[in-house]
């Protein structure tokens, strides 16, 4: 048997020596060592003779007391670890597979409308439990004069209120952020009783609308040729009315309803004035 190259018998006698002075160093039972040592000059692809190549197996495996067979039941022990652990490798790579195909199968049959989508909103609502729905834009200026008259306030879009919960208070809310009086004289709200009224588009004032805020009298009070911030303020419960998405229209009504603001002097102007509505679940 020739290995890859040429080269004389004398040479490979020569690394035979190199190799076995090696091995005299090694200390009794460094098999592993000795194993090393020829591999490492093999793996060279150094050009021994066959009958060289036998000499030197027969110097490392008597000269450390160890015989083919125990060379081969160790060449076989070794196979067998790894090709345990290959399978081992490779049956966890299946449990992976198996539990990556059951949740891609999981997810493709996902209803579109889960059945605990309620509970979840349910949890939602009592963490939160109200929600706003506010006018946009703002009305920049809302004028009261001394004679009473429709008042148009900005309307309210409502579009996501939850279903399957427990609705148990609505409240309509009136932001003013600035109050300013033109009379010259001190100026308010001019009589009791006087409210906004709110109506769900489509509907008709003075039979589908409710009140969301009744005024004091003297309300909104402003010294003459003053100006100052305005208030917030709060209106009933008006869930009997208020219940559902939609555009909510809102106005301090004269024509139908006859309750309409009206202030003592002209003119008692609010600015910047916003409407909204929050409801509360349970």
């Amino acid at each position: 048997m020739h290995p890859q190259g040429s080269s004389t018998q004398p040479e490979a006698y020569a690394c035979c020596a190199t190799i076995l002075t090696q091995l005299d160093r090694c200390p009794a039972g460094r098999l592993h060592y000795a194993q090393r040592l020829v591999a490492g000059w093999t793996r060279r692809r150094l050009p021994f003779h066959g009958r060289v190549a036998a000499f030197l197996f027969e110097e490392v495996t008597v000269g450390f007391g160890i015989d083919i067979n125990s060379i081969s039941d160790l060449i076989s022990a070794a196979h067998t670890t790894t090709d345990a652990l290959v399978t081992s490798v490779e049956g966890k790579v299946d449990v992976v597979d198996t539990v990556a195909d059951a949740i891609k199968l999981k997810t493709e049959t996902l209803p579109s409308d889960p059945a605990d989508q309620s509970d979840l909103e349910d949890i939602l609502a009592r963490k939160y439990p109200f929600l706003d729905f506010w006018s946009h834009p703002a009305a920049d200026r809302i004028t009261v004069t001394s004679t009473a008259a429709d008042i148009a306030f900005p309307s309210i879009a409502v579009d996501t209120l939850p279903s399957g919960l427990t609705l148990v208070r609505a409240v309509f809310i009136l932001s003013i952020a600035n109050l300013k009086d033109t009379s010259g004289a001190d100026n308010y709200v001019n009589a009791a009783g006087k409210s906004i009224r709110i109506m769900l588009t489509g509907g008709a004032w003075g039979t589908n609308d409710a009140i969301a805020l009744t005024m004091d009298n003297q309300g909104l009070f402003t010294t003459g040729s003053g100006e100052r911030g305005g208030p917030v303020l709060y209106g009933p419960d008006i869930k009997a009315t208020v219940n559902q998405n939609g555009t909510w229209l809102v106005r301090s009504d004269q024509t139908a309803r006859g309750d309409a603001l009206v202030a003592l002097g002209d003119d008692l102007e609010l600015f910047d004035v916003e409407v909204g509505l929050r409801f509360f679940y349970a």
